[in-house]
């Protein structure tokens, strides 16, 4: 049988990606559901739990994952985050971690140094640099990680890859983890 893993970029932009463990192929790729509310004259958008849970139950087949990673969130101290902002992406990791935690035993919230490689240079990891790995891993996917704005479903699918690997006894990809497709993808991102 098939051992899938999940990678979740959370947030109300973010997306979720289900990645084949012994393949390490990218299986599916899409935006969080979410919802919106209206306060006092303002719109907030809301992941959606149960179309989350929903939505995976589909992309898994009904399975429970390997493992799920869901990237840790830093706060932005010192950078004037609003409390309603610090609210909404500690709402977002919360509903995030709740519906994982359904379909996995191992949930894991790694640093970003933990699943993005080591550029190599000063410019530092990268939106684009996100998309351009995750087209090289998954060429059969790489239609869904074409746009700038697609960098949140890159993003998943490269913490996918990170859970997948983690299945397989590797804790940190950007150590490349003796992949020789992964250090040939590491090698593209270097723009």
């Amino acid at each position: 049988m098939t051992r899938l893993s999940v990678g979740i970029d959370p947030g109300t932009t973010g997306a979720f990606a289900v990645v084949d463990v012994d393949r390490l192929a990218c299986v599916s790729v899409r935006r969080l559901p979410v919802t919106e509310h209206g306060w006092g004259g303002r719109t907030k958008y809301h992941i959606e739990p149960t179309a989350l849970m929903s939505a995976l139950r589909t992309d898994l087949d009904g399975r429970r994952a390997e493992t799920v990673s869901i990237e840790r969130q830093i706060p932005k101290i010192g950078k004037r985050q609003l409390p309603a902002t610090t609210f909404s992406v500690g709402d977002s990791l919360g509903v995030c971690r709740t519906v994982a935690a359904l379909f996995s035993d191992r949930v894991l919230i790694p640093r970003p140094q933990d699943w993005q490689p080591d550029p190599g240079d000063d410019e530092g990891w990268t939106k684009t640099r996100s998309r351009l790995l995750a087209a090289a891993l998954f060429p059969d996917m790489q239609a869904n990680f074409a746009r700038s704005a697609d960098h949140d479903l890159a993003d998943a699918a490269l913490l996918g890859y990170h859970a997948a690997m983690v299945a397989r006894g590797c804790e940190r990809i950007a150590d490349g983890c003796g992949d020789e497709v992964l250090t040939r993808a590491i090698s593209v991102t270097r723009i």
